[in-house]
């Protein structure tokens, strides 16, 4: 027997190895192996087995050592899919094995001898049930080691890696009812309602503080008087860690949804690309509820992707309120624990519906019904920092492909891509263009800056709406796109902006630090009035991020609760969950954000959305770039008037001429596709063809420039110089001191339509540039989503 193994390291190919007879039942595709590779022995992913080889190598071929798992880790239609992306993405295929499965991204794993099944336990007396840790065998007497290894070379015995059992669960103060007959107040009377109303009359006491809003002293007196017992009580490392309010709603659909549902189910047991394309609250998340309910009834399972953390929380907790318990989250800021135990509660089929980023794609989900990517448009789908360089997206178009079941591509503004697609009959496109429950769409008020009365960096239009909203009981959202106090720091005499030394990017004031802070490598500075260009102590700070909008707001409304929500505020555990949750319970009057309140929340008390800067975006060198601003506008407006009252959106602009400004007010979405696909086409850019990004970059600036033009000069001789725009130095030149140099390439759909023709070419090309060339590093982005 044979295998091929794929090893995670920067190579492109997978290794055939001879399987010895004694591990040869045991192995199957999608395990993890050892075997030696290089100078040491290594773990490996098994790709495929095979009884013999198609062709006899002429060499004598190696063997494995071991096998580490006893199932397999990836199914055969995830293999299928991380294959797919090795190939489409050009990335090292045991790279693609390594990010897909969570056990190889910092878990702890330790190992443990068991007795195998059918052995005798007794006669293993050092060998316990729950296994014998290898860090304990060590400290037996040596007698008792030989014993154990003889048991093992015999297999008798094996090792396997397990995760710590503390890392599974974890034990928590609760309380239950010990006595209802003893007099109590009516706070503590709320306490006993509530525990009353629970399956398990039983909860943590932090649980019952955060429900209840209710000093300790309330659950210490009851605890005293014998109402009730604390313990100390088991749970499970949920990442729900009851942080995310579910919220119950009496969902009555609309013909339009039902149609949609309608149409959809008759499909589900083919290949059906959709593009649901639902105005902002048409109600998208009770359709990908209704066909949950029909797949989960039929037996199957269903994933839902979704593009932010900040939005994970909320729309898994209306599938939670909807499924229960059957319900998973899953996010890059989850710890290992709550990874470790989502991931085995997934593999053994206790969760059904899993609600994630874009890593959520490798869940080990082995009965996928349907397949749902809620706002398909975003560009944090795409992994751009670290290989493989994937679009979740697309890819997850691939595995519904592979699977042969629906996929649903969610948005109020879908991608230039996926419109176009679903316009040439590619996707089938359904539409809701009403909003859901009745709400009507909000009215835009579009305020030139220029003109207008100002107060600080409000129009005195939008101050006067905000005081209203919230004399009124209502809520406002505040999007301004820029995190930080001050932007930019600039100087007066020689008019230089501050850059990071380490990086070609201006330098942002954080007040909070009192430093100054690099948004791309994170370095932080002392604050300087000083300018590195002329040495004259002329720099002034300009430009506003959220911290000096949040700071205006509280001088204008003193008696307002504002949350702010960006990098900087999201940091610690769980933070996104908490300011949504609190917000949601109004415990805020105004969010305060950057895009990541932006699109996908609903909250049905938010009458006001303000945008404090529609111009942020325009002129950037790239082709998305009024698109994106389009879609961020659109998106951000779509947040107010869900409920029951109307809404209004207030756009503060200095180009209230500009054409995406306007368009973006008047929320005519059609008209901007069609211009913007206008322009796209005749400057070949997607989805008239196909890019490929590649980036050259090294310390030393001169020799990055150099093996830039080699590499230039390689692929024009195999691609018109019209389609290889370059080479030029990168938009943001320098990062973390590496200088970065850029070659575009475009291949026409009509001569190319897949992009392989010039993927092959590049392959050979950065093959040989990886060999000749010294002190630089050569990447393949395909399909960039930014070209910064």
């Amino acid at each position: 027997m044979y295998c091929s193994i794929a090893f995670p390291q920067d190579v492109y190919q997978t290794y055939t190895y001879s399987v010895p007879e004694s591990l040869s039942d045991k192995l199957k595709a999608g395990m993890r192996v050892k075997a030696s590779f290089g100078s040491r022995a290594q773990i490996g992913y098994c790709v495929e087995t095979m009884l013999v080889l198609p062709s006899k190598p002429s060499y004598k071929l190696k063997a494995i050592s071991d096998v580490v798992d006893n199932a397999p880790i990836f199914s055969e239609d995830l293999i299928k899919l991380i294959k797919w992306i090795s190939n489409y993405y050009l990335a090292p295929i045991g790279i693609c094995f390594r990010a897909a499965h969570p056990s190889e991204t910092g878990f702890k794993r330790q190992e443990f001898c068991f007795v195998s099944e059918g052995e005798d336990h007794n006669k293993w007396p050092d060998v316990p049930i729950s296994g014998l840790s290898m860090m304990d065998f060590v400290t037996l007497p040596e007698i008792r080691q030989q014993k154990i290894k003889e048991g093992l070379s015999s297999r008798i015995l094996f090792v396997d890696n397990i995760f710590p059992k503390v890392k599974e669960a974890r034990r928590v103060a609760a309380v239950k009812i010990l006595n209802k007959e003893l007099p109590i107040t009516s706070r503590q009377q709320d306490v006993i309602n509530l525990l009353s109303s629970l399956d398990i009359p039983q909860e943590e006491i932090r649980v019952i503080q955060k429900k209840l809003h209710c000093s300790p002293a309330v659950i210490k007196k009851l605890i005293e008087n014998g109402v009730l017992l604390k313990f100390e009580m088991e749970v499970p490392a949920d990442p729900f860690d009851h942080l995310v309010a579910e919220r119950k709603r009496d969902v009555r659909l609309s013909s339009e949804q039902s149609d949609v549902i309608d149409n959809i189910e008759k499909q589900f047991d083919t290949f059906y690309p959709v593009l649901l394309h639902g105005i902002t609250g048409s109600g998208k998340t009770e359709v990908y509820i209704e066909l949950a309910k029909k797949q989960l009834a039929a037996g199957k399972q269903v994933l839902i992707l979704v593009p932010e953390i900040a939005i994970t929380p909320q729309i898994a907790a209306r599938f939670r309120s909807t499924f229960g318990e059957k319900v998973a989250i899953w996010h890059s800021q989850m710890s290992d624990s709550e990874r470790l135990w989502t991931w085995t509660q997934i593999q053994k089929g206790a969760i059904r519906v899993v609600v994630g980023a874009r890593s959520s794609l490798f869940a080990p989900m082995n009965n996928i019904g349907l397949i749902v990517v809620d706002e398909e448009q975003e560009a944090s789908y795409k992994q751009d920092d670290q290989a493989p360089r994937y679009h979740a997206r697309d890819a997850a178009i691939m595995y519904a492909h592979i699977l042969n079941i629906p996929i649903i591509l969610g948005s109020a503004t879908p991608s230039l891509e996926s419109y176009y697609q679903s316009a040439m009959g590619r996707y089938q496109r359904l539409e809701l263009n009403q909003r859901f429950g009745g709400a009507q769409l909000p009215h835009v008020h579009l305020i030139d800056m220029t003109e207008a009365p100002r107060m600080g960096l409000f129009s005195q239009e939008i101050l006067n709406a905000i005081g209203k909203t919230i004399k009124n009981g209502k809520q406002a959202i505040i999007l301004q796109n820029r995190r930080g106090y001050n932007t930019v720091m600039v100087c007066s005499e020689c008019q230089q902006v501050l850059q990071c030394p380490s990086c070609s990017v201006a330098l942002t004031y954080h007040k909070r630090l009192d430093k100054l802070m690099c948004h791309v490598c994170n370095a932080t500075y002392p604050l300087t009035n000083v300018c590195s260009h002329c040495n004259t102590p002329t720099l002034n700070a300009m430009g506003h991020g959220t911290q000096k909008i949040e700071e205006e707001l509280k001088k204008f409304f003193p008696e307002a609760r504002i949350a702010r929500m960006d990098m900087d505020t999201t940091r610690t555990k769980h933070a996104h969950a908490r300011i949504l949750n609190e917000f949601e319970q109004h415990r805020h009057d105004i969010l305060l954000g950057t895009q990541m309140i932006a699109k996908g929340l609903d909250f049905p008390n938010v009458t006001l959305v303000g945008v404090m800067n529609a111009d942020t975006g325009i002129g950037i060198p790239d082709h998305r770039a009024s698109e994106r601003l389009f879609q961020l506008i659109y998106q951000v407006s779509g947040r107010s008037g869900r409920g029951k009252h109307p809404g209004d959106v207030y756009i503060q602009t200095f180009s209230p001429e500009e054409p995406l400004i306007k368009m973006a007010a008047k929320l005519e979405l059609r008209a901007f596709y069609n211009l913007e696909l206008f322009q796209r086409k005749t400057l070949q850019y997607p989805p008239f063809s196909r890019l490929f990004l590649v980036r050259v970059s090294g310390k030393n600036a001169r020799e990055v420039e150099a093996a830039t033009g080699r590499m230039y000069k390689a692929l024009v001789a195999k691609i018109s110089p019209s389609n290889c725009l370059g080479p030029a130095p990168s938009p943001i030149e320098r990062v973390k001191d590496k200088t970065r140099w850029q070659i575009l390439i475009k291949a026409d759909r009509k001569i190319d339509p897949n992009g392989n023709r010039a993927a092959s070419i590049l392959t050979h090309v950065l093959k040989n540039f990886r060999q000749q060339e010294k002190g630089v590093k050569a990447l393949i982005n395909r399909d960039p989503v930014s070209l910064m």
